[in-house]
């Protein structure tokens, strides 16, 4: 059993197998459920291989999203940047980092509101890059590149929906601090409250 990715306790519960979702070939076909009991994250163990994130994030040529076209998506993410825009303060340029950026909503919205925004970009996945002409920087590689720091500071790092295939969020998270001076924008996906037993 790995140390949970979040406090690095090593002391979880086994919750059972979850198997595999992916319709490829992956390392193994289960992966053992983790719940910790110091920070009550739950995550898989082990890690899935080097390998396993190529085919799960591999580039998927029949899955791409009509990205101009998705109003809901665009209207969110343009009231979301006035939003961050306004609590950090005018500013003559801003900067914006998109960790997992995929079509790179937020910087999309950026060059929409015609502010001088420098936009950055980072995926794992060349996927999105060459359909995002509205990013100024588009880096597929991880979190740790250094083209990233030297694109930096920001005024504002969106990580939307990244943080559960972050394999060590924690340490990216302290990472991506240094490099930012204004606000971070996390999203991610929601967990209703249970009620009852689980």
């Amino acid at each position: 059993m790995r140390p949970c990715p979040i406090c690095l306790n090593g002391q979880g519960k086994n919750l059972g197998e979850l198997s595999k979702t992916y319709g490829g070939p992956l390392s193994r076909d289960t992966f053992d459920l983790i719940h910790c009991s110091t920070c009550d994250a739950v995550y898989i163990s082990p890690l899935p291989s080097s390998q396993d994130f190529d085919s799960l994030y591999r580039p998927n040529e029949s899955d791409k999203l009509l990205i101009e076209n998705n109003q809901n998506a665009l209207l969110f993410y343009d009231q979301r940047l006035k939003a961050l825009m306004k609590s950090i303060g005018k500013r003559e340029s801003y900067s914006i980092l998109e960790i997992g950026a995929g079509p790179a909503w937020l910087s999309l919205a950026a060059k929409r509101l015609e502010v001088k925004t420098l936009t950055v970009a980072q995926d794992i996945t060349s996927e999105f890059p060459n359909q995002c002409p509205w990013v100024d920087k588009y880096i597929v590689d991880s979190v740790y590149n250094q083209s990233l720091n030297e694109a930096g500071p920001y005024d504002i790092i969106s990580l939307t929906h990244v943080l559960p295939h972050l394999p060590e969020p924690i340490e990216a998270l302290r990472h991506l601090k240094k490099l930012c001076r204004g606000l971070f924008f996390i999203t991610g996906p929601h967990r209703p409250k249970r009620t009852g037993n689980p």
